[in-house]
C-alpha cells in the first residue's frame, strides 16, 4: 500500500489498523474530493456527454470533510468499499 513497507501485502481494511497504529498519516479528504473524485467525475461526465454511459454514479458525490463517527453511514460505506477492493 502506497510507500509504506510496512503495509505492503495487506489488504485495505488490515492497511487502515496498521496505518493507525503506527501513526502514518491518512489521505485528508479534501485531496480525495479534488484529485481522485473529480477527475473520475469529469471523467465519467464526459463519457455521459459522449453517450458511451447513461448515467454516473459521481454526480454530487464527494467525501465528508467532518470526521465520521465510528457507526456513521459514511464510515460504514467506507468500510464496505474497502472490503469490495480485497483481490
Amino acid at each position: 500500500m502506497g510507500r509504506h513497507a510496512a503495509l505492503k501485502g495487506l489488504s485495505v481494511p488490515q492497511a487502515i489498523e496498521a496505518g493507525k497504529r503506527l501513526k502514518i498519516e491518512s489521505i485528508k479528504p479534501a485531496t480525495i474530493n479534488r484529485a481522485y473524485l473529480a477527475h473520475i467525475a469529469a471523467l465519467f461526465k464526459w463519457a455521459l456527454k459522449e453517450g458511451w454511459i447513461t448515467s454516473t454514479p459521481f454526480t454530487g458525490l464527494a467525501v465528508s470533510m467532518t470526521p465520521a463517527s465510528p457507526w456513521s453511514p459514511a464510515r460504514s460505506i467506507s468500510r464496505e468499499l474497502a472490503h469490495r477492493a480485497e483481490p
